[in-house]
């Protein structure tokens, strides 16, 4: 699952947590939040 991978990986910092879920994230977020945010993962 989600969390093993990130435990895993070492980087255990909120924001590989959040990284890791951003694909999912946008289902919460209206939709100029969730563009701003695919562009922000896209960056990474």
């Amino acid at each position: 699952n989600m969390v093993s991978k990130i435990l895993t990986s070492g980087d255990t910092s909120s924001a590989a947590y959040i990284y890791h879920h951003a694909n999912n994230a946008e289902m919460f977020l209206d939709a100029g939040a969730a563009s701003q945010l695919k562009t922000a993962v896209n960056y990474i």
